[in-house]
């Protein structure tokens, strides 16, 4: 009889037990449920934002401005490659200049000199500080150039 009351305790005790995994199983369930929605909403709006990432003025109504620097303009492939020319000015080009007014039809000439070193940007000196290349002109402390000045 004891064996018997023992073994309805035994029973009772893991249908107990069993009840309580039940519902801890039951509420990681639902857990996992609303941890899938999540996933599924946040799949979602990664891929939104990839594709407005990916948004450029041939694919969307942005103006050309808005695209990042460096990427293909209507070409298609991007930067124009490096030229093996120099810059400027070739060789052997002759250029074009304004031509020289006859000394006859000028009315009056001005001579015009920088109140700035173009190098340093400061005043130039006041007092004239003769060179061997130039005697009449002032030498700026910084640059060491020479600006001439009228006298």
């Amino acid at each position: 009889m004891k064996r018997d009351l023992r073994e309805g305790l035994d029973t009772q005790r893991l249908i107990a037990e069993l009840d309580a995994e039940r519902s801890h199983s039951q509420r990681l369930e639902l857990q996992i449920g609303e941890l899938l929605g999540q996933v599924a909403a946040l799949t979602q709006k990664v891929a939104e934002l990839t594709e407005r990432l990916g948004q450029n003025s041939r694919n969307s109504h942005r103006p050309p401005s808005s695209d990042p620097p460096g990427t293909a303009g209507d070409s298609g492939s991007g930067q124009r490659p490096k030229s093996t020319h120099p810059r400027g000015g070739q060789r052997g080009h002759r250029g074009s200049r304004r031509e020289l007014v006859a000394a006859d039809r000028v009315d009056e000439v001005v001579d015009l000199y920088p109140a700035e070193c173009e190098t340093v940007g400061r005043r130039s000196p006041s007092s004239r500080t003769p060179t061997r290349s130039d005697p009449s002109g002032s030498r700026c402390p910084r640059s060491s150039r020479t600006s001439k000045r009228p006298r």
